[in-house]
């Protein structure tokens, strides 16, 4: 019975120690496993670009304009009176020397009758001593040949000598009755003339002043008018970015209903104290994309010279004294990449990018999202399969 008892005791051993090498490998399989995971866990996944150094930077410039007609003006009449009649109203399209308004010509009409009866008058006077002259030369002519045979008398002759100039003098009188009463004429025919308003030139009817039977005064307008089919834009652009610009070259501004295309005419080179500015001035080619008093908006790209890199916004983090910085992704001793903080500047801040300056390198790889979540040091891993450039 006791050699059994001790095989019994040997078999109870062997067991314990099998299941205790069992435990031991299991154990330590798992602790592996664990750390696996663990490892795998602490390598957050980023997207990075690499950088590239550029030696200047573009930016864009977002100009208003004032769109406005290129001839307007305040049309009223050069005289007083009554007005009789208003021919077009606010929003009226006008053709140049269209009649715009007039005023009442019943005293100019009784006026022009009489300087037309006037200058009938003159010219039966002129005739009349067109006439008396006739007739005295033929007496003179006559008497000259008696007075030359002695048949006549000296103080006759010089009689008939005195008729004759006195009837060359009634001619001149004559005549410049005749010019006297043309140019009564002409001035109530020029009255006339100024009791209709006629339109300088082709445009649009933007206010109307006066209605029927009003008594207008010499000064006072009766309409304003705006000449619509030919616009300008007046832009008030910085110095440096008016030097830019081409005369004669076309210019795409944004509208309200669309692009507005125009000349560019002349540049005021005289700085504004006020805005610091120069004035460009464009002719509209497309008036019928733009009108009168609206505002458009001319977009200018210049480049200015510094060496940095675009970066997109995304890429930023918040750093000390509210600067900014960059991560970079490192290699360390054992092929990890680890975060490490790039101190930048920024030099000007694009719609979704902006152009920077720091401790950064041409190729250098820097992470482009989710930089809120690191820290320097951090154990990343690179996600993309192409790692792009910044253009």
């Amino acid at each position: 019975m006791k050699p059994l008892g001790n095989r019994k005791y040997l078999y109870s051993l062997l067991a314990l120690t099998v299941f205790s090498i069992l435990g031991f490998m299991f154990y330590h399989s798992t602790s592996a496993a664990q750390n696996s995971v663990d490892d795998e866990l602490v390598r957050l996944p980023v997207s990075i670009l690499r950088l590239e150094k550029r030696k200047f930077y573009s930016i864009s410039e977002k100009l208003p304009g004032q769109i406005s007609a290129f001839r307007e003006a305040d049309q009223g009449f050069d005289r007083s009176g009554i007005v009789a009649k208003i021919f077009v109203d606010e929003g009226s399209k006008v053709k140049k020397g269209q009649v715009l308004a007039q005023l009442d010509t019943r005293s100019i009409i009784a006026r022009l009758a009489n300087a037309k009866a006037a200058l009938h008058v003159a010219e039966a006077n002129f005739s009349e001593a067109k006439a008396r002259l006739d007739m005295t030369v033929n007496k003179y002519n006559r008497s000259k040949q008696l007075f030359s045979k002695g048949h006549i008398s000296k103080e006759k002759f010089e009689a008939e000598e005195f008729s004759l100039r006195s009837a060359e003098a009634g001619i001149m009188a004559r005549k410049a009755g005749i010019l006297q009463a043309k140019a009564g004429l002409d001035m109530v025919t020029a009255d006339l003339n100024l009791v209709t308003l006629r339109a300088p030139y082709a445009g649009l009817i933007t206010k109307r002043f006066v209605d029927e039977g009003a008594s207008l005064g010499g000064a006072k307008p009766a309409v304003h008018i705006i000449e619509d089919q030919k616009l300008v834009i007046h832009v008030g652009v910085p110095y440096g970015l008016a030097q830019t610009l081409k005369t004669g070259q076309l210019y795409n501004f944004k509208g309200q209903i669309g692009t507005v295309s125009a000349k560019l005419r002349s540049v005021v080179n005289i700085i504004d104290q006020a805005t610091q500015t120069v004035m460009a001035i464009f002719d509209v080619q497309n008036t019928d994309m733009a009108a009168a008093g609206e505002i458009a908006y001319l977009t200018l790209d210049h480049k200015i010279e510094a060496l940095g890199f675009w970066v997109p916004v995304s890429a930023l983090a918040e750093s000390r004294r509210g600067l900014w910085s960059l991560y970079a992704a490192v290699k360390d001793s054992n092929g990890d990449y680890r975060t490490s903080r790039r101190e930048v500047q920024i030099l000007y801040t694009g719609q979704d990018r902006v152009f920077v300056r720091g401790t950064l390198r041409h190729g250098e790889k820097i992470v482009k999202t989710g930089t809120y979540r690191l820290v320097p040091e951090q154990i990343i891993s690179i996600s993309d399969k192409f790692m792009g450039q910044e253009q």
